[in-house]
């Protein structure tokens, strides 16, 4: 891959020569710089800035030191990893499988409810996987203010809330004055995941995508390179 001449002031610092791969990181405007001397660079989009170091990737416990190593998990999360309690999520779940999907949702997010009503209407999709549906409310304060109807609901019944959530009917309950830990929890975790947009996806290998897939099922197979015997 072609790289632009980098220039550097007279700090004893040189341009990495026998670059081998450049990748970009999910940083916006740094790149990561390998040389055929196994050197590792992180450079900034116009050259300015170099650094080096050891790069790690918190969200997946893994040390990065390659640009394949990086395209691998940069669009990967590996949510046991990152600590997270999923008994302290507030999800309504779906199906009956053995491999987790997460779907991070807003009450107010169109697109969520048409693929949560998807997911809810496909019988192959329930039969293979078990989907919690995070909701996330991160739009607004009308946003956490439905949210919190929902979870009223769900203590009692947890189908209705899910039918409320997918068909948008506005829970006709008074709001108690109190906390809502799992609500603030799923808040948390989706900052912590840099979740500005939903629906947002998390497959059961811990591939991201962030939209509704055109084709579910085939975001949900695993890769080649993922798939166990």
């Amino acid at each position: 891959m072609a790289v632009a001449t980098l220039c550097f002031p007279t700090y004893g610092l040189q341009p990495p020569d026998n670059i081998v791969s450049k990748k970009e990181l999910p940083i916006k405007g740094i790149n990561l710089v390998r040389t055929e001397q196994g050197n590792t660079y992180f450079i900034s989009k116009d050259g300015r800035y170099i650094f080096q170091g050891r790069l790690y990737d918190v969200w997946n416990g893994e040390e990065i030191d390659s640009a394949k190593e990086l395209e691998r998990f940069s669009d990967r999360v590996d949510l046991d990893h990152l600590g997270v309690r999923k008994e302290k999520l507030f999800s309504l779940n779906l199906g009956s499988g053995e491999k987790e999907v997460h779907v991070f949702v807003d009450p107010r997010c169109h697109h969520c409810r048409e693929l949560v009503k998807h997911i809810r209407d496909s019988g192959e999709l329930r039969e293979s996987y078990v989907f919690r549906v995070v909701i996330s409310p991160i739009s607004s304060k009308q946003s956490r203010n439905r949210a919190r109807k929902l979870r009223q609901v769900a203590q009692r019944n947890a189908t209705r809330a899910l039918d409320a959530f997918v068909d948008n009917t506005d829970p006709d309950i008074e709001l108690k004055d109190k906390s809502y830990p799992e609500l603030e929890y799923n808040i948390l975790l989706a900052k912590a995941l840099s979740i500005e947009s939903v629906p947002f996806l998390v497959s059961p290998d811990g591939r991201i995508r962030t939209g509704r897939p055109e084709d579910l099922a085939a975001f949900l197979r695993p890769e080649k390179g993922d798939q166990k015997e």
